[in-house]
């Protein structure tokens, strides 16, 4: 007690260090908090006055020793004092004891097992660091580093204390050096998976927040502005819970400038007091509810005339100010609900009309949801969704200013801007009025029309989605003249239709279709890739007749890749569905203009179908063999040639669906095949008779017979059914 009152005047030689230090040293070792305390408030004091290193030297090991475990205390005055005096030690001692020093530092910080001992640590860490300066931050850097970096949670918790106690600590030069590289290992903390670690960095980043907040902010706010953009959740969420604490921070520090008592009273007059009587009615946002500092704000911006939003315009900066309050915005509708809380805190407390506010970071806003929304990671999407809907629900008006902004994005930036804007204004339609959606149907059908054609997947896919809201909103209007204007310009922007409303799609589609004089490639090309589809498999067997309908035109008009058009529709058919078009077939011969076109088509269904479908191949074979007379040279020439590959053809798959002994085996090939085509024996026998005998009762020629091929074919046929067919037969 007498030492503590004591004021040393003079320099303290050996003899006087011989007679204080013992009490010192006794001091340390009571039990008592105080006692303790005050000893090493008595070493840090008396320490510098010790000109003399050496007269330190014999008591230097024993007052480290005492001194540390006294930095152990629970008592957190104890540990700031004793942590004081071991920085003064070594400061005076300088080589001889610092690694020491540091060195049990960073194997508390790393093993200490109570929230004391690792604060203790980085107390005394921070605190040397102060004394002794630069230099020794530089050797140590890579240590600290690496224990922020540690894979146990422990390591981590006892290094990131080392942030709580530096802003307050070290000289400002030397932290605003440190905190670009320091900082972010806070951010860091805050996202980590142990909750210790996590409130261990919500103390750092508040520390530096305080001090750091106002005089020099550029140093705090820059790797903020960079990671409330984060597409990574963690990262994102521990930027905007500091975002936030800098903002109510900046709020209070406008509010002590201008002397503005938040606890209005019900008349609306502030707190006209002096300084000192404003910080002592002020309280702290954080203990306020959210009503009491919208009122607050509200009526400073209404009847006063001060607004807290343009002096934190004037403090960020404007594009500073844009980006911070925008992701504050849409911080809002963030999954942690403790980033919700502090984010909606940090609103409340500076926003006074959420709509004029919304209005003045409108750019920021519309920046932060397209970078979300086109963003790979699901969470980010969902808050990007989570925000609009929000927003548009509150606030209906801001529907068509959303599809405008996000409109002009599309056509004015890359890929991620494309997919971004689509998928916003796909979450922008379920909450706007019909009234709004006719409006914003013009810039959205702008970007659907061009998207839907996008050689990207992913653009066309998230057009689609959108062209599915937009179009239940506004009806069949929109799929038609978006069908219509695409028809003979994009197959893929008509497919990107289809899948999103096939049944509706479809109708127009085949319409549009059948109603054209001439078939194009392109025509066939939509109508192949049409039936490929998932989405269409319950309803495209309703068009069938059409397709079938559509493909034979195109053969009779004889459009390039008509009959490979033909067999791919042939092969698509289930049995039950078999029939039906080549018996349209058939009925269309009656016509003599159209007669080789229908031949070549039903040549090309032949050769598409399932060999299982003998009932329409049969049909297939009738309409061949009964043209192989026609009275058109030219038409009698193609069925036979028709004819002729159509039966080898069909030789050739029977083989082929044997398995690979019997494919080897020629007596067992021929034998499969020769049981097959019998099977057609009758119809073939009645319709080459008819062919002939009508062939005869004219010129009494038949051209086709003069075909070498032709009749090897129809020789082969009757060899068969002496070779495998049964007694009839």
């Amino acid at each position: 007690e007498a030492l503590i009152y004591t004021r040393f005047m003079n320099a303290v030689d050996p003899a006087s260090l011989a007679l204080i230090l013992p009490v010192i040293l006794r001091g340390l070792g009571e039990r008592g908090h105080t006692v303790k305390g005050k000893a090493a408030q008595i070493i840090a004091s008396m320490v510098k006055l010790v000109h003399d290193p050496k007269s330190l030297s014999p008591y230097s090991t024993e007052l480290l020793n005492k001194l540390e475990h006294a930095a152990q205390d629970p008592m957190a005055e104890v540990r700031t004092t004793s942590a004081k005096a071991i920085a003064a030690l070594a400061s005076n001692l300088q080589s001889s004891i610092i690694d020491d020093i540091t060195g049990w530092c960073f194997m508390l910080l790393g093993r200490g097992s109570t929230s004391a001992e690792k604060a203790g640590a980085a107390q005394v860490l921070t605190e040397t660091l102060s004394a002794c300066g630069e230099t020794l931050l530089y050797n140590i850097f890579d240590k600290i580093e690496n224990g922020f970096k540690d894979d146990q949670a422990t390591v981590r918790e006892g290094f990131t204390y080392i942030m709580v106690y530096a802003p307050a600590t070290l000289p400002v030069k030397m932290f605003q050096d440190f905190l670009p590289t320091s900082f972010p290992w806070v951010l860091k903390g805050l996202a980590d998976r142990d909750e210790k670690v996590r409130d261990v960095a919500l103390a750092a980043g508040t520390a530096i927040i305080n001090l750091y907040g106002t005089r020099n902010l550029k140093l705090v706010l820059d790797p903020l502005l960079e990671g409330i953009m984060s597409e990574i959740t963690t990262a994102r969420q521990s930027s905007l819970l500091l975002a936030a604490k800098l903002i109510i921070h900046l709020v209070q520090q406008i509010k002590k400038k201008f002397k503005i008592n938040v606890n209005d009273d019900e008349n609306g007059e502030e707190g006209e007091g002096d300084a000192e009587g404003g910080e002592k009615k002020e309280t702290t946002p954080a203990s306020l509810s959210n009503e009491i500092v919208v009122e607050s704000a509200r009526d400073l911006e209404k009847k006063q005339g001060f607004s807290i939003l343009g002096n934190l315009e004037e403090q960020l900066g404007a594009d500073g100010f844009i980006r911070i309050l925008a992701a504050l915005h849409i911080g809002r509708s963030e999954h942690n609900a403790e980033v919700r809380g502090e984010v909606t805190t940090a609103w409340q407390i500076c926003v006074a009309s959420p709509r004029a506010a919304i209005n003045k970071v409108f750019a920021g806003i519309v920046t932060n949801l397209l970078k979300f929304a086109s963003s790979s990671r699901a969470e980010a999407v969902d808050v990007s969704h989570r925000s609009l809907e929000y927003t548009c629900a509150r606030m209906q008006e801001t529907s068509e200013k959303f599809v405008e902004a996000f409109a002009q994005e599309y056509h004015r930036g890359g890929l991620r801007h494309r997919i971004g804007a689509l998928a916003c204004m796909a979450e922008v339609i379920p909450h706007a009025n019909a009234q709004q959606v006719m409006k914003m149907g013009g810039p959205i059908v702008g970007c659907v029309l061009p998207a839907l054609q996008d050689e990207d997947e992913n653009v066309r896919a998230t057009a689609g989605i959108l062209f599915e809201r937009i179009s239940k909103a506004v009806g069949s209007r929109l799929i038609e003249s978006v069908i219509e204007s695409q028809l003979e310009t994009s197959v893929t922007g008509v497919l990107e239709v289809v899948k999103v409303r096939p049944e509706a799609s479809l109708a127009i589609v085949f319409q549009r279709l059948g109603a054209k004089d001439v078939i194009t490639s392109d025509n066939l090309e939509l109508v192949a890739s049409i039936m490929g589809l998932e989405q269409v498999d319950e309803v495209i067997p309703r068009y069938y007749d059409k397709i079938a309908c559509l493909i034979t035109e195109a053969c009779i008009q004889k459009v390039e890749g008509a009959d490979d058009a033909m067999r791919t529709f042939a092969s698509f058919l289930d049995e039950m569905y078999a029939s039906g078009p080549i018996n349209d077939m058939a009925k269309m011969m009656k016509s003599a203009s159209t007669r080789e076109g229908v031949i070549i088509a039903s040549a090309a269904y032949g050769e598409g179908l399932s060999i299982e479908n003998t009932e329409a191949l049969e049909v297939v074979f009738k309409i061949l063999l009964g043209a192989v007379a026609d009275f058109s040279e030219k038409v009698a020439t193609v069925a036979t040639l028709a004819f002729i590959s159509l039966v080898n053809g069909l030789d050739k798959r029977v083989i082929a669906s044997l398995d690979e002994g019997e494919q080897m085996d020629l007596t067992a090939s021929k034998r499969a095949a020769g049981k097959y085509a019998v099977q057609f024996l009758d119809s073939f026998q009645n319709t080459i008779g008819v062919t002939c005998r009508s062939a005869l009762a004219g010129d009494d020629t038949l051209p086709s017979l003069g075909f070498p091929k032709m009749f090897d074919t129809i020789s082969t046929f009757y060899t068969r059914a002496l070779d495998y067919g049964n007694g009839t037969q």
